[in-house]
């Protein structure tokens, strides 16, 4: 079964469908970051060779990449007259802008507190 995205309710589903996507993937971003997190010397301590760099970059780049899909597409079907999820596509919308900015901040974060080890 293929999704019809010409219907303004298919765009709401899906818009809210990667957001949770993005929301997903910036959790565990996170839960990478403050993992190796050390409050004392507050640095992100991470192993040089090891594949903790590309996991984490990875899932901030899914983050990025799905909560921008999620953000147009909410934005795309918000304001359509024939919509009749229009609630569906301003939360898709706005989760997906959170989750955006979050995953920008918790790259931010790390860019400045990393301190590779080895």
């Amino acid at each position: 079964m293929a999704l019809n995205l010409h219907k303004y309710e298919n765009q709401a589903k899906l818009s809210v469908a990667l957001a949770i996507v993005s929301g997903v993937t910036v959790l565990m971003a996170l839960g990478l970051i403050v993992r190796n997190f050390n409050a004392t010397d507050m640095y992100v301590y991470y192993g040089g060779g090891g594949m903790y760099l590309p996991v984490l970059g990875g899932l901030l780049g899914m983050a990025l990449l799905t909560g921008a899909g999620g953000f147009f597409a909410g934005i795309g079907s918000a304001g359509q007259r024939r919509n009749k999820a229009a609630n569906l596509s301003w939360a898709g919308f706005f989760l997906s802008a959170a989750t955006i900015t979050i995953a920008l901040c918790a790259g931010a974060f790390f860019y400045f507190t990393r301190n590779a080890i080895g």
